[in-house]
């Protein structure tokens, strides 16, 4: 992976993440594992009064109320919170002897299916104009753990320029977790811009107007896959409610010149594309070659200013 300090700010936008949150490690009522070949699993749930359940064939379940710590015999978990009135949100865990993994897990109202619409997104332009419009598919691994995360990204708006950054275009963004199967609605906002005219950046800013993470692309382009589709690969920096921060190396493919969502919060098809196995190849392909690039790349200490860029123009994005 790359090693380099990143720049961080420490107004509103700063990053946060929605999965692998370092948590507190909160009351609950799980039954400790014992033995070497023990790992961590880190919770970190909304509500906080969520019942997160985590189950393996063979062994008993493992139950907490709430975010925190649960000691657990190594292997792979499936990982189930509940609360009145939400609808349960699953995800799987990967549990390793001596480690810590963390997930998050979010659960949405019942009833609340549509995406939280940006405020005041500014005045969209015609689609045609648009570079970056489309449904992009996503795969981010955290340096360090090999660890991959999937999702999708609709770029539906052209925004105004500002200041530094320029060719503004935004969406919604979806966090799938561990499979492009397992997507509910989106989670927040995406941004494709170009930095000072040179270095090409994606962001992602949640449904409670926080930068999660700012990716960057140091040849400032989008490239294109085998099949033709233009692509974004990059790193960037992602920081966890608790505190602390991660690197992370990011593709993203467009796989329809159609998004899903619209930025005002409009469905605009019907489903999302199906992502194959010869898709997520072509994506863990180019993921290895980021990690390769990223290590001897010049330019990384930029992406501090491009926080301060995001931070003056995401306030159009942020939902209120």
């Amino acid at each position: 992976m790359f090693h380099r300090h990143v720049a961080r700010t420490t107004l509103a936008l700063t990053f946060a993440a929605l999965v692998l949150a370092a948590c507190s490690s909160g009351g609950g009522d799980a039954a400790p594992a014992s033995g070497s070949n023990v790992g961590t699993l880190r919770v970190s749930v909304d509500p906080s009064d969520a019942t997160v359940t985590a189950s393996r064939e063979g062994t008993s379940d493992v139950a907490r109320r709430g975010s925190g710590d649960v000691e657990l015999d190594a292997g792979t978990y499936t990982v189930r919170a509940t609360a009145d009135g939400y609808r349960p949100d699953t995800t799987t865990a990967r549990v390793r002897a001596g480690d810590v993994t963390s997930i998050e897990l979010s659960l949405q109202p019942e009833g609340d299916a549509s995406p939280t619409p940006p405020e005041d997104p500014g005045q969209p332009e015609d689609p045609e104009d648009m570079q970056y419009r489309g449904e992009w598919a996503w795969l981010l691994e955290f340096s360090g753990t090999g660890l991959q995360y999937a999702g999708f990204l609709s770029i539906s708006e052209s925004i105004e320029d500002d200041g530094d950054l320029t060719g503004v275009e935004a969406g919604t963004w979806t966090w799938c977790g561990f499979d492009y199967d397992a997507c509910s609605g989106p989670t927040g906002v995406g941004l494709f811009a170009t930095f000072e005219r040179t270095d090409l950046v994606s962001s992602f800013v949640d449904t409670a107007g926080i930068v999660k993470a700012v990716s960057i692309d140091l040849d400032g382009r989008l490239e294109d896959t085998d099949d033709g589709n233009p692509a974004f690969a990059g790193f960037g920096e992602w920081s966890f409610y608790s505190g602390g921060s991660s690197e992370y190396i990011i593709v993203l493919v467009r796989v329809q010149e159609t998004p899903v969502y619209s930025s005002l919060g409009t469905s605009a098809t019907p489903s999302r594309p199906q992502i194959g196995p010869e898709t997520r190849a072509t994506l863990e392909r180019r993921l290895a070659s980021v990690a390769t690039a990223a290590t001897s790349a010049q330019g990384a200490d930029a992406l501090g200013p491009v926080v301060g860029a995001l931070e003056r123009r995401t306030d159009a994005l942020r939902p209120r």
